[in-house]
């Protein structure tokens, strides 16, 4: 009895002053209570950098690292804290589907920013908010949140926020069709990032500017301006994009000359950018695109198709460069949600251990008893998330394979559908009889038409659902880049997002692309640009398509128009979506069309 009571009690000494070692000696509290520790600033300063360059999974590493040195230290209340908070989220929104989590975080940094009364992180939270919202296509809730935003700034005057506010809601304007305000308000973010001395929004307004401006000469001007900021900061892979769209503008106003002599640099910028960078094929890829077209205009054709194959290789090693870096990306990232379950067990174990230290004062050896039992117990909840997480990895790693491959095929048909169009242009080049080069031209628009689903269905990576507002879009920008000067013409798209599957999709593609080529023949009037309106809404249970030009309307086009191979494809493709059709004249062709989505068999 005494000789138990004995060794309990020196037991209990031993543990007492070893808690109290343990306490002075502990890591944890190493940061102390300082909100000037070097560690908040030079951590900030370093994610900041990391997430500038674009490397979220690094950034979202460090993050956590340092959120997690911080809270072991008792710092949470210092603002640097919040700011690098911010920053994780920005590195969250630089990876794929990962929005809504991103959205939880800034909501959390809301509240913590008010009750701090930080109301500069209030704003540029909003800001953000806006932006993750205009990213996954919900319009209102971005309009609300910049209002939200330019309240703050206006009601506690953080105007050096104003910069990046402003380049938000000229990008809103852009996307929206409010062209005129969105102009305005590119230039305030050139002006007051200028005032300000933040570089970004002044870039960004001058991208926005660039893309905005209609006059040749200033969208150039400020494309380039935004170059330069590439330049000064060494970012050459966005130096190379900025340049190329300068190129874009040229060959569109058909000045093949000064298209040459901006694209001339261009390769200088790739060459300066690190192969391994994930964008580095995507830009290649379009720099030969370019070239190819270039050397088109000027009728060499060998040295157009030598292009042309040379940006289809790119265009190859891009796909398996994005494929594979997507499959690493969520490799690292569960790596990255595993080492932060680690670490919450581990932040768990050590504010157990402290609350435990301090009842070792004035407890008794049957908490060791305890600390044994609960050791065992989670040896057996390791065990089980080890094996529950081998499950998860193989099944992970059987879907990522699925994944890949679908995407590979729909890559691979884009490139030999791409592959036929070259060579019936070429062939069309080649061919003296001005009926067979418009039979041949308007086979190729067809197999565009085609083309660009599987180009839709690879890049979204959603291989069940289509988006048709921007299938829809590609399409008439393609048939724009193919007309000349002499015959241009403008449309209008009214649309709600509408996602379709395959099998829709493809009939409408056809019936729009022969739609638009019917117009382009026949619906030109002298001394009168081209319209073309197109809009979709649905009715109930159906979809109504409706098409419509300014032209003279189907009563003038003659019996060719109306007998002819085009007209016999849409009525097929009608039939094909079991739908109704019927056109009228209302000044000019109006081609209407009412059907359902068709019904796929889930296997």
């Amino acid at each position: 009895m005494y000789s138990f009571k004995i060794i309990q009690f020196v037991l209990l000494r031993l543990i007492t002053y070893w808690s109290f070692v343990i306490l002075l000696f502990n890591p944890l509290c190493s940061l102390g209570d300082d909100c000037d520790n070097p560690l908040l600033e030079s951590g900030y300063e370093k994610l900041y950098k990391l997430v500038d360059a674009q490397e979220p999974v690094k950034a979202l590493s460090f993050a956590d690292s340092i959120l997690s040195k911080i809270e072991k230290g008792w710092l949470e209340h210092c603002p640097r804290y919040l700011w690098i908070k911010y920053e994780k989220g920005e590195a969250l929104e630089l990876l794929r589907n990962r929005s809504e989590e991103v959205l939880s975080l800034y909501h959390d940094l809301v509240k913590e920013a008010e009750a701090s009364r930080n109301w500069e992180l209030l704003a540029e939270t909003f800001i953000s908010i806006a932006r993750t919202h205009e990213t996954i296509g919900r319009p209102e809730d971005c309009r609300r949140y910049l209002d939200f935003a330019l309240k703050i700034i206006d009601k506690y005057q953080v105007f050096n926020v104003y910069s990046r506010y402003a380049v938000r809601y000229a990008s809103y304007h852009r996307i929206y069709k409010n062209r005129d305000t969105a102009r305005v308000y590119a230039e305030q973010a050139i002006k007051y990032g200028k005032y300000y001395n933040v570089q970004r929004s002044e870039m960004d307004g001058y991208l926005l500017s660039g893309i905005l401006e209609e006059d040749l000469e200033k969208s150039v001007g400020h494309f380039q301006n935004a170059v330069d900021f590439c330049l000064e900061r060494k970012t050459y892979y966005g130096a190379a994009s900025l340049k190329m769209n300068i190129v874009k503008r040229y060959l569109k106003a058909g000045d093949l000359e000064n298209a040459q002599k901006q694209l001339a640099p261009v390769q200088g910028y790739i060459d300066k950018t690190p192969e391994n960078y994930i964008g580095y094929h995507s830009i290649n890829n379009y720099y030969f695109e370019l070239k190819s077209v270039i050397f088109e205009k000027q009728k060499k054709i060998d040295s157009a198709f030598y292009y042309l194959k040379k940006a289809t290789d790119a265009a190859a090693q891009a796909s398996f460069r994005v494929n594979q870096a997507d499959i690493n990306e969520k490799e690292t990232i569960r790596a990255i949600e595993r080492e932060q379950v680690k670490l919450e067990l581990e932040q768990q174990q050590t504010y157990s251990l402290r609350i435990g230290l301090a009842m070792f004062a004035l407890a008794s050896i049957l908490l060791g008893i305890t600390y044994f039992k609960n050791a065992r117990q989670k040896d057996f909840i390791s065990g089980q998330n080890k094996l529950i997480a081998r499950q998860n990895e193989e099944l992970n790693e059987a879907l990522r394979y699925q994944t890949v491959i679908l995407s590979e095929i729909h890559h691979r048909v884009k490139n030999n559908l791409q592959l036929v169009m070259s060579l019936l242009i070429l062939k069309g080049q080649k061919i003296a009889s001005p009926e067979v080069k418009i039979h041949l031209d308007e086979l190729s628009n067809k197999v565009f038409s085609i083309a660009l689903i599987h180009q839709q269905l690879y890049q979204s990576k959603e291989f069940e659902k289509i988006d048709l507002n921007a299938y829809i879009n590609e399409l008439f920008s393609y048939y724009s880049t193919l007309q000349n000067e002499t015959q241009p013409f403008s449309f209008e798209l009214h649309s709600e997002p509408y996602f379709l599957n395959l099998e829709t999709v493809l009939p409408l593609g056809i019936i729009c692309s022969e739609l638009i080529s019917n117009s382009l023949k026949y619906a030109l009037i002298p001394d009168q640009v081209l319209f073309l309106k197109l809009s979709f809404q649905k009715e109930k249970e159906k979809y109504l398509f409706r098409y419509q030009d300014n032209g003279p309307g189907y009563n003038n086009r003659g019996k060719q128009n109306t007998r002819g191979m085009g007209e016999m494809l849409i009525k097929s493709m009608v039939r094909q979506l079991n739908a109704e059709s019927n056109t009228s004249n209302e000044n000019g062709a109006v081609f209407e069309l009412r059907f359902t989505e068709k019904y796929i068999a889930v296997v």
